[in-house]
């Protein structure tokens, strides 16, 4: 029988992930607009990226990310001005720490 073991706590908003480069759990947390890094043998958790649209309606912001070799997508929604908010649905790359780019529109 399986038995589930709480890795971290303390993330907002957060929904989808993905195991990235390396073997770490990437989670995006839509509340706050970054994307976290978490250490699966120890827990450690890490910003990997920020800058992100955050959340505007409780839901939405960094709702799900992906990783194409070293390269993480991260797919952004609820947060364009039809729904208050001032940033673009879409796909978003990380292009570093600080650093994201709007590479496809989906608003």
């Amino acid at each position: 029988m399986l038995t589930a073991t709480l890795l971290a706590l303390g993330l907002q908003g957060s929904i989808g992930s993905t195991v990235g480069p390396g073997g770490d759990l990437y989670v995006p947390e839509g509340a706050t607009g970054q994307i976290t890094r978490i250490n699966p043998q120890t827990g450690a958790k890490t910003t990997f990226a920020s800058g992100l649209p955050p959340a505007i309606v409780g839901i939405g912001g960094a709702m799900d990310v992906a990783c194409i070799g070293s390269t993480a997508y991260v797919l952004v929604t609820l947060v364009s001005p039809d729904v208050g908010g001032h940033s673009v649905d879409g796909i978003y790359r990380v292009d570093g720490p600080n650093s994201v780019t709007v590479v496809a529109n989906i608003g």
